[in-house]
């Protein structure tokens, strides 16, 4: 039985829904959504485009102390139209976040490395692939329960014998329970 990475995101989703709805009140539990530019930096496939266009993530998460939490997300990465046709993806991700605040305002920086799994699809043929990625970025604080983000994440996949890199830009905002 093959299970697709779609498949595999849509479950993790459900499972990590169905376990904020149980603990809700807990505290550390978060969700949040960005806006993302991808930038595909190698060819896939064989094809190779410069188009930056817009990509959703979507997560969960879990502050396991003031400055360390897990984080389960899924991404769309965008997609680039090069002279031999198009690429485009999307995927999960599961990622250590880490914050370090600065000074005594509301800012924070943040670093964030794990593992990620997604679906290529090109014009001459679709594979899954997984590999690590990594990122930083600034984080503010609005309130108790509200942050802005400001990041940008390298997506490494393995997929079609060869490793290809997307970098995501992404502003988005994080709501803690």
């Amino acid at each position: 039985m093959t299970v697709s990475i779609r498949q595999t995101v849509s479950a993790a989703l459900l499972a990590a829904a169905a376990l904020g709805s149980v603990a809700a009140h807990a505290e550390g539990l978060y969700v949040g959504g960005s806006v993302a530019s991808p930038d595909w930096r190698s060819p896939v496939n064989g094809l190779a485009g410069n188009d930056h266009n817009a990509a959703v993530n979507l997560y969960g998460g879990y502050s396991l102390s003031p400055n360390l939490a897990l984080e389960l997300g899924t991404m769309t990465l965008g997609h680039q139209n090069g002279d031999l046709g198009q690429v485009k993806g999307h995927g999960g991700y599961l990622d250590v976040v880490g914050t370090l605040p600065i000074g005594a305002s509301n800012f924070s920086l943040l670093g964030r490395m794990g593992y990620d799994r997604a679906s290529i699809m090109t014009d001459a043929g679709s594979d899954n692939g997984g590999g690590l990625n990594f990122g930083a970025g600034l984080q503010y604080d609005l309130s108790r329960n509200v942050a802005l983000r400001a990041e940008v994440t390298r997506y490494r996949f393995n997929t079609f014998g060869t490793t290809a890199v997307n970098d995501q830009y992404s502003l988005g905002v994080k709501y803690g329970f």
